[in-house]
């Protein structure tokens, strides 16, 4: 295996622990959920439970996005406004997902969970 084949395996790797850590964070009733912000009112968004995780700590994040850097480590660049839409639901017709039905929803749809990567 070439040098840059080791690396990208090794990122890949990094990716799954990382998204499984938040999936699992996700499912673990230790946050409550809120929309509108990583960090509102003693809640967190998804992502803001995916910062929690990438940090090690829970913070009063503030803004609705993650880092570049932080979405790279999650393998989620282009998928953040939807995972957003997720949390926060579609205007006021289209409810919002629980925490739970969002963890599904990556593990069944992030390309580090498929065979096909």
């Amino acid at each position: 295996m070439n040098e840059k084949a080791k690396v990208e395996r090794m990122s890949k790797e990094m990716i799954r622990e990382n998204v499984e850590a938040w999936c699992d964070a996700l499912e673990s009733g230790e946050y409550e959920q809120t929309k509108g912000a990583l960090y509102k009112d003693g809640g967190y968004c998804c992502l803001g439970v995916a910062r929690c995780v990438l940090t090690g700590r829970r913070g009063r994040w503030s803004g609705i996005d993650l880092t570049r850097d932080e979405q790279d480590a999650l393998g989620i660049r282009s998928a953040v406004s939807g995972l957003i839409m997720l949390n926060d639901g579609w205007g006021n017709y289209i409810f919002r997902m629980s925490f739970d039905q969002i963890a599904e929803v990556i593990r069944r749809e992030h390309p580090v969970f498929r065979d096909d990567t």
